[in-house]
């Protein structure tokens, strides 16, 4: 869309350890640049992040989205609903684990929903490692918009989108979760993963979350979210310091459906 700026022109930014990598299209829709343009005109990066490289302490952040569910081919709202994975994104793991597994995670955080444990104990298959779960990483309520697909909802609720789209924090979905709720939990996830000891941490979880917790690592205001899309499978790779600020080292797609 004209005027929206590519964030970090991540295509050609961020390389993976072995080789650069390049990202496809973004492909799920809740949290959407395209849907709320505005919020992402103009971004910056932090100076506190830019500054992190320097710093001592480093930790490997992994931040794995789930696999691919029914819903999410149809670019519905799945937040609060426990859908279960599709016969495709248990397919498209086999990228996911493989991806992973050049990092050696040493301990594994995990949303409770059965899309993300499926997806840990897929990724994790071999590995002593077992998923923690952390009920911080779950994905937002939507509320009565669960299930439902945007042009769904825009004709009745025009007033609701159009106050998610300047990202309030007292916004909340209808029948829902309040955006400043949602905020708030993923900050105390976020003070949680980085306290952890280990050198090498995945985070298996959601879109929105994931989103979340790029912008407080990398000292983003949240309303940034917008700037990043990751797709079902997608590895999100972070480096973190002993100030809790961090930088972005590498994006790695999942399995696409012509993989599977």
């Amino acid at each position: 869309m004209p005027g929206v700026r590519r964030p970090l022109d991540a295509t050609s930014q961020v390389t993976s350890p072995q080789r650069r990598e390049r990202i496809p299209p973004p492909a799920t829709f809740p949290f959407s640049a395209r849907t709320l343009p505005r919020a992402a005109a103009g971004a910056r990066l932090s100076a506190d992040a830019g500054a992190a490289q320097f710093e001592s302490g480093r930790k490997t952040l992994l931040l794995l989205r789930h696999g691919a569910t029914a819903p999410n081919s149809e670019r519905r709202f799945i937040g609060s609903t426990d859908h279960p994975l599709s016969s495709f994104g248990r397919r498209q793991l086999t990228t996911a684990a493989s991806s992973l597994r050049a990092y050696n995670p040493e301990r594994c955080f995990c949303s409770p929903m059965r899309r993300c444990l499926e997806t840990a104990r897929a990724v994790l298959a071999g590995s002593p490692l077992q998923p923690e779960i952390l009920p911080e990483l779950r994905e937002i309520d939507f509320g009565d918009w669960e299930g439902k697909t945007f042009e769904e909802t825009q004709t009745s609720n025009q007033a609701c989108i159009q106050h998610w789209a300047k990202f309030d924090p007292a916004f909340c979905f209808p029948g829902g979760e309040r955006l400043a709720d949602f905020i708030s939990r993923v900050k105390r996830a976020a003070k949680q993963i980085s306290s952890s000891p280990h050198s090498s941490v995945v985070v298996v979880t959601h879109g929105g979350v994931i989103r979340l917790l790029i912008c407080h690592f990398l000292g983003l205001r949240m309303r940034k979210y917008v700037l990043f899309e990751p797709a079902p499978g997608s590895l999100t790779v972070m480096n973190l310091f002993d100030s809790g600020k961090g930088t972005l080292a590498a994006l790695l797609p999942g399995g696409r459906p012509q993989d599977g």
